[in-house]
């Protein structure tokens, strides 16, 4: 058998006192399997958070950070093959001040999952899921919440069993004390496949 696990989660921007706050890190995996016999994988990337304004410093809160996957999985022979792949954009950091802002949550970016056996069932599962947007205080606006959008993030080749799903989830928008909140990112999962 053959598995594989990646993670990757990207550092947290920096707060900041009279300045421009740090950006989330962005987080990348990629994994590509073959084996002979069953082949199964897991990989999560997950954004950092966006740096926050501190007390008494009006300035806008940085963006999360986004989070990419693309993964491949092949059975040479009649292996089962299974796959399930995470991207998680970072959380926007907190804006202060009037005419600010917080920052937005980051947005995942999902490459195509290929799953591919012989003869073996495969079984694929994607899930995106946007950060959420920073609060505003001090009179600065809600940061928006991430965009999750999956189309056609899997595909699969065998004469066996498939199974697949796929799940797409915006962030929600901050919350502001003394303006407007901000809006949850938008969610797309559309998926096309035949055999």
């Amino acid at each position: 058998n053959t598995t594989g696990t990646l993670n990757a989660t990207g550092g947290n921007g920096g707060q900041a006192s009279g300045g421009t706050a740090g950006i989330g890190g962005f987080a990348t995996t990629n994994i590509n399997l073959t084996g002979a016999a069953n082949v199964t994988f897991t990989q999560t990337a997950t954004g950092g958070a966006g740096g926050n304004i501190s007390a008494s410093f009006p300035e806008s809160g940085a963006a999360g950070g986004a989070a990419t996957v693309g993964v491949a999985g092949t059975s040479s022979g009649a292996g089962t093959v299974s796959g399930t792949v995470n991207a998680v954009g970072g959380n926007g950091g907190t804006g202060r001040g009037g005419g600010f802002s917080a920052g937005i949550g980051g947005g995942v970016t999902v490459n195509q999952l290929n799953l591919i056996s012989a003869s073996g069932p495969v079984t694929g599962v994607v899930n995106g899921t946007g950060g959420n947007g920073g609060i505003g205080n001090d009179n600065a606006a809600g940061g928006a919440g991430g965009v999750a959008t999956l189309v056609d993030e899997l595909t699969a080749a065998t004469t066996g069993a498939t199974t697949m799903t796929q799940s797409a989830i915006g962030g929600n928008g901050g919350a502001s004390t003394g303006a407007g909140g901000g809006n949850g990112g938008a969610a797309t999962s559309n998926l096309t496949f035949s055999r």
